[in-house]
């Protein structure tokens, strides 16, 4: 997900997330995973994702992106009744 730098801060990127995880949790997964960007870091952390191992994607045009890869346990009986 990327929020325009003029939407920044304003809680889209959570609410994205919580949808995201009540609709990962209806599907009848109990974690998910994901790899963030740098910048991101600290908005997964803070919505409970935990890691730390680094990834490194080839992007067409051999470009290279540099990830963190995270999950995070989902309370399921919790996000279900969120929605």
């Amino acid at each position: 997900m990327y929020a325009h730098p003029l939407m920044a801060r304003q809680g889209l990127g959570r609410r994205i997330m919580q949808r995201v995880e009540i609709e990962i949790a209806n599907a009848g997964y109990h974690r998910a995973t994901l790899t963030s960007t740098l910048t991101g870091l600290p908005l997964y952390r803070a919505l409970g994702y935990r890691g730390d191992a680094p990834v490194i994607l080839s992007l067409p045009g051999g470009y290279p992106f540099v990830g963190i890869a995270m999950e995070k346990q989902l309370d399921c009986g919790k996000l279900r009744a969120v929605a």
